[in-house]
């Protein structure tokens, strides 16, 4: 069984409300080449808005699968991390965190923004800038 959670930011300021925003759209590929985890595996993916030098508490969604996110956020300066916990046992304990990586993006009014996640268990997964 393979679940994703996904982690968003908070709600956006008044200021970045008043500016149009742009379309952030994550396709997750999943490489089962090396293997894929007997017992499972939980996928995460974190999205936080970067306000100056800090990043802004997240919260949590769940998904079931590979990632596809289509969202329209406010414009400015974000952070997409993702990471795996393989099942230990059943799923209800999860190994520590592995197969992490993260981007530095940057979301501009009326642009949309394509990206896809490759997720390797092997070792750390890899976010790629995707045209059109």
């Amino acid at each position: 069984m393979t679940v994703c959670i996904l982690i968003l930011v908070g709600a956006p300021s008044e200021q970045a409300e008043a500016r149009p925003g742009g379309r952030l759209s994550v396709t997750q590929h999943v490489d089962y080449s090396k293997g894929r985890p007997i017992e499972g595996a939980r996928f995460y993916l974190s999205l936080r808005r970067r306000i100056g030098s800090e990043l802004r508490s997240p919260t949590g969604r769940a998904f079931s699968g590979a990632v596809r996110l289509g969202r329209v956020l406010p414009a400015g300066r974000y952070r997409i991390a993702s990471w795996v916990r393989t099942c230990a046992g059943t799923c209800d304990f999860l190994d520590p965190p592995s197969a992490r990586c993260f981007r530095e993006i940057r979301i501009r009014s009326n642009d949309r923004l394509r990206l896809r996640l490759e997720t390797r268990f092997a070792g750390p997964c890899t976010f790629f800038k995707r045209s059109g």
